[in-house]
């Protein structure tokens, strides 16, 4: 998967720091445990995100 997108955020400090907690603890980087759980989530609502058209394709 080509990552070609950037998004950017603000939230509480307190999810965040929950956010490294658990990432740490998945032996993740932020980055990765917030697609993970974002991905999850579009699968959840059966939304099949890899079929989507790339806005960034060349």
């Amino acid at each position: 998967m080509i990552k070609n997108s950037t998004f950017t955020f603000r939230l509480d400090s307190r999810i965040k720091k929950g956010l490294e907690i658990a990432a740490e603890k998945d032996r993740r980087s932020m980055a990765s445990l917030l697609e993970k759980i974002i991905v999850d989530y579009l699968e959840s609502q059966s939304i099949n995100w890899e079929s989507l058209e790339n806005d960034n394709e060349e």
